[in-house]
């Protein structure tokens, strides 16, 4: 006669992150029936200190909602905040440029504005009459 040595006991099968069944592995464990057995009697007890809880985590599920919604309405901000100092680096550089350009062109016109200087005095050197008498002073006619 073959005995049942589960007589009593509920069979379940799911999935966890490797990740945690390492962590849990790492507490040594007889094997997963006495792991997981453990963690649904932690589940009990919390329940049980705090009747309410059922009650709490449709709430505390609706903050975790309301906070996601947060992060995504900064993170459209952050991203429409980014978008706006991408233009204003482009605006930046063309006035860099322009500025650059207006120099260039100031520095022409500084030097064409000198060499109109040099010219008209040398026509005033043609217009001045060549020899001047030297007068006394007093003799200004």
């Amino acid at each position: 006669m073959v005995t049942n040595d589960h007589e009593g006991y509920k069979k379940i099968q799911c999935w966890i992150p490797e990740d945690l069944w390492d962590k849990i592995e790492a507490l040594n464990y007889q094997n997963q029936t006495a792991a997981i057995t453990a963690a649904f009697k932690n589940i009990l007890n919390i329940s049980q200190e705090n009747p309410n809880l059922s009650q709490e985590i449709p709430r505390l599920a609706a903050q975790v909602e309301g906070l996601k919604l947060l992060l995504e309405e900064k993170a459209n901000r952050i991203q429409d905040l980014s978008k706006q100092v991408d233009s204003m680096s482009t605006q930046l550089e063309k006035k860099d440029e322009q500025i650059t350009q207006l120099n260039e062109a100031t520095q022409k016109q500084a030097v064409h504005i000198q060499s109109l200087i040099q010219e008209n005095s040398k026509l005033n050197m043609k217009l001045l009459p060549e020899t001047t008498e030297n007068k006394p002073w007093w003799k200004f006619w």
